[in-house]
């Protein structure tokens, strides 16, 4: 247990370090490929790819098993960051952060189902409080380590430091990952998984690029939102309709999962917005240098350790959840009024 539960945090620690790393290093980066306009695109591109292939990630895991496909996860995202890192110019640069997108989708999704899998219910809490922690610990060494490579080394390394952390995890999947799984004959949902992809991409694209590319209430912004908004409507009755759904609308009629995933909606906002923004206004504004700027995230980072571990601890201890994302939206709340 104590191995697999190893193994996906590696992978886990893996896409979550690139998700972040990026942050102290891009103004480098942009002052050696040029492209300020294109800034927050190699974020965009990692995030859409990640975020429109988590749910069919998950399915095809239902349909053909867990360990075969974080292989797969874990070779993509390898590969794009190789690619990545030999990058000669910004638009290289937000594809092949797609490409790491693409895996990094499938390791998030693919390390949650896989403990589910091998964990009481009672046992998740306190495991999923190491992974959180793992991911808080990797956003910390994220930034911090991005800046030490910009200042000491070449921002290439942003990209190939992550190299042996998939390969151990790769290693370690294929000699210790034992997963029981029946194959099943199902068909897997693929209209569905790409009206997701088309919404997704269109809605982001209206909001990154309106009101900077062109105006707010011009053709291609209302295209775009018009894309969106009808993608999301066919989406859904094409998941009314489907046998085996990407997003089965059942989930929707429990209010804790409607909770759940509104909390983290607004948790991930919070924390990305400071991640992403933080070390450009750090550099570009107040002037400090790229390890500085990384430094300057840890706080928040160690508070997002301290408190996933330890709720993690008790939650499973006491069985009871409701007061530990009350706590955390306060808390929340507060600390971003404050910033």
């Amino acid at each position: 247990m104590l191995v697999i539960i190893l193994t996906l945090m590696l992978a886990q620690m893996m896409a979550a370090i690139e998700g972040t790393v990026v942050s102290t290093a891009l103004p480098t980066i942009i002052g050696d490929l040029g492209r300020r306009d294109l800034y927050t695109w190699v974020f965009t591109s990692y995030f859409i790819a990640s975020t429109s292939t988590t749910p069919l990630w998950g399915k095809l895991s239902d349909l053909w098993g867990r360990k075969s496909l974080f292989q797969a996860a874990i070779v993509i995202f390898m590969g794009g960051s190789v690619l990545a890192g030999l990058s000669s110019g910004m638009t290289m640069l937000i594809v092949f952060r797609a490409i790491q997108g693409l895996g990094a989708g499938g390791l998030f999704t693919l390390s949650m189902a896989i403990l589910a899998d091998v964990l009481s219910p009672r046992e998740r809490g306190r495991y999923q409080g190491y992974m959180g922690g793992i991911f808080a610990l990797a956003t910390i060494l994220g930034p911090l380590a991005g800046g030490l490579l910009v200042d000491y080394a070449h921002w290439r390394w942003v990209f190939f430091m992550v190299l042996p952390l998939g390969g151990i995890s790769l290693v370690m999947s294929v000699t210790h990952l034992e997963l029981a799984f029946t194959r099943r004959e199902a068909r897997v949902d693929y209209t569905g998984a790409g009206l997701l992809v088309v919404w997704v991409i269109a809605i982001i694209l209206a909001m990154e690029l309106g009101g900077d590319s062109w105006d707010w209430v011009s053709a291609p912004s209302i295209a775009l939102l018009a894309a969106g908004v009808g993608g999301v409507a066919l989406f859904v009755v094409q998941q009314r309709q489907a046998t085996e759904a990407i997003l089965p609308p059942r989930l929707f009629r429990f209010r804790l999962f409607n909770i759940s995933c509104v909390i983290q909606f607004i948790a991930g906002a919070a924390m990305l917005s400071a991640g992403i923004f933080g070390p450009l206004f750090l550099q570009v504004v107040t002037d400090v240098n790229a390890t500085r700027s990384g430094l300057l995230l840890v706080p928040m980072m160690l508070g997002m350790l301290l408190t996933s571990v330890s709720a993690g601890q008790v939650l499973t201890r006491t069985g009871r959840y409701k007061a530990v994302p009350i706590f955390g939206a306060g808390v929340l709340t507060l600390g971003v009024w404050l910033m």
